[in-house]
């Protein structure tokens, strides 16, 4: 079933890019913070003790281009750099001390997706949804650890880097994504302002069992800018 999944997400992309021949073209830049989490596991792998999974906010940049062939509908393909990951409250024991804090998880990934966008008229502007598949490479990742009651006076932070294959975390991952927005013409340019989610197929844990299980969640508002 998933290999199905795939090859039809693959096809879908060879059909979009073929539409942007004899099509009017837009390109742009999208900018805004992401707000991600983890969904489907309990870190345990990650940290001994009690963990509880929290949202964490990123940094999501784009140049979509956009191919609009019909009067209410346009074809986009988008290349991003999305940071996604998650937030972890911990509560763990250390050598019979109790240790509270929070841990910061961010992944760095690029990311192409392929969208399907219909628009509607609302006066001088256009609101639009969107909606199709995404496929993305982690390209680096790091940690930063807050906490406290480890026998120091105050908080304690500790940031570093994350080998990706040490910690089992798949690089390749499959998604969808879907949103809606608005767009302002001015003149020639367009300003849009759009909110998205993006929904992860692929488990990115590469450990086995119920418990072994990571799939990325993202919600997005962004600002953008095309021509």
């Amino acid at each position: 079933m998933q290999n199905f999944i795939q090859k039809s997400i693959f096809c879908l992309f060879i059909f979009l890019g073929s539409q942007q021949i004899m099509a009017q073209t837009f390109i742009g830049i999208t900018i805004g913070p992401n707000i991600a989490k983890w969904n489907g596991t309990d870190p345990a792998n990650i940290f001994q003790g009690s963990t509880s999974l929290t949202s964490m906010t990123g940094f999501f940049l784009s140049v979509p281009v956009e191919s609009r062939q019909f009067d209410h509908l346009s074809f986009v393909q988008e290349i991003a750099w999305s940071q996604k990951g998650t937030g972890l409250d911990l509560n763990e024991v250390v050598n019979g001390i109790p240790v509270t804090g929070t841990a910061r998880i961010v992944i760095n990934n690029l990311e192409y997706g392929a969208f399907i966008k219909g628009y509607y008229p609302f006066g001088n502007n256009e609101v639009f949804a969107f909606a199709g598949p995404t496929m993305g490479i982690a390209i680096a990742g790091s940690m930063a650890v807050k906490s406290s009651g480890n026998g120091n006076n105050g908080q304690t932070t500790v940031k570093e880097s994350i080998d990706l294959e040490e910690w089992g975390y798949k690089r390749f991952e499959w998604g969808i994504g879907f949103g809606t927005g608005v767009t302002i013409p001015a003149g020639k340019s367009r300003f849009s302002v759009l909110l998205r989610y993006q929904f992860g197929l692929t488990d990115v844990d590469k450990g086995e069992g119920p418990n072994a299980v990571i799939r990325n969640r993202v919600l997005n508002f962004s600002l953008g800018y095309s021509l």
